[in-house]
């Protein structure tokens, strides 16, 4: 296979992959992508959350809906507890749990989005990104492979 296949299929790919994933919530696929902001986790600022669908357990981060009981989006927070009514959550800058202070309903698996398995900051994010496109800029004029 000559340069040009090899830069085309990769780039097919990785277009596929990140439009896969950015697809996943709207298609109904059991992982997808959500931001979160505010500190947490020892992280300040927007962060990038990857989630798949799977049971939590105690100490795992999960995302849920909550009909604005806590915000207008869906909160990003961790599982304090587990009872028979669901999981307790908290979030890592709160020195309470969700559920005595405002009274929001357990995390179930009627409400709950996923489980987050990997996060990074936007900024990471971005720049990755960044690095990315120039050195797919810098091979491909390297290898005279650019179509414009």
């Amino acid at each position: 296979m000559d340069d040009r296949r090899i830069y085309a299929v990769g780039l097919l790919a990785s277009l596929l992959a990140a439009a896969w994933i950015l697809a996943g919530p709207v298609l109904g696929l059991p992982f997808g992508i959500v931001a979160s902001d505010g500190p947490s986790m020892g992280d300040d600022g927007m962060m990038v959350n990857v989630w798949v669908d799977s049971e939590p357990e105690v100490g795992d981060v999960v995302i849920f809906e909550q009909d604005g009981q806590l915000t207008d989006d869906r909160p990003v927070h961790r599982v304090a507890d587990e009872t028979g009514s669901g999981y307790v959550t908290q979030g890592d800058a709160n020195p309470y749990t969700d559920q005595e202070v405002t009274g929001v309903d357990y995390v179930t698996d009627e409400n709950r989005v996923g489980v987050v398995v990997a996060r990074t900051p936007v900024s990471t994010l971005t720049l990755g990104l960044f690095f990315t496109i120039i050195g797919i800029s810098l091979y491909s004029k390297e290898k005279e492979l650019y179509y414009f």
